[in-house]
């Protein structure tokens, strides 16, 4: 072949992985495709004195925006619609609803209705946290999964957790 040929091929290979290499739409990111991922649905564990309440609670749309490391931890942190769906609360009671590691902020609130159901989505901003093993072979573990608490407002200003939970992600190094 003409050294002119062979030139001219390996610089339009070289060209081509370049492009296919940088082009964003070709790059998976630990947070998933576009339009996000759905985590859940995870059942909410009934944590105080409304022995018959239940629910659910599933993240959707979730999109990792930013990842950092404090020293110690490695944060991810995600923006996605948080849907929940409660069943045998305090009929007319009202209830606060959030994610987070440090619950109950953030939180919105919703008023159960005569049969004790609440459903309810909002966009939600969170953060989880993997941490080394520390044993060989080194690798990352979950130390800080999304945390979901259904609060009941009482009318001194209290709370009282009602149902809990934890939304635990796929991990971003399998995918």
């Amino acid at each position: 072949m003409n050294p002119m040929k062979r030139l001219g091929l390996a610089a339009l290979l070289a060209v081509g992985l370049t492009l296919l290499a940088s082009t964003p739409a070709r790059a998976k990111k630990p947070g998933g495709e576009i339009g996000g991922d759905t985590w859940g649905p995870i059942e909410l564990t009934n944590v105080g004195d409304e022995p018959q309440a239940s629910g659910k609670a599933t993240l959707t749309e979730v999109v990792l925006v930013d990842v950092y490391d404090s020293g110690l931890v490695h944060w991810q942190c995600y923006t996605g619609r948080l849907s929940v769906q409660c069943r045998h609360l305090t009929a007319g009671a009202t209830y606060s609803i959030g994610t987070g590691w440090f619950l109950p902020a953030p939180m919105w609130t919703v008023t159960a209705n005569s049969a004790g159901k609440v459903e309810t989505s909002e966009d939600v901003y969170f953060e989880i946290g993997y941490s080394p093993t520390w044993e060989w072979p080194f690798d990352w573990v979950l130390s800080f999964p999304c945390q979901v608490g259904v609060f009941r407002l009482e009318p001194d200003g209290s709370s009282t957790k009602v149902l809990a939970g934890e939304l635990r992600p796929p991990s971003p190094w399998d995918r």
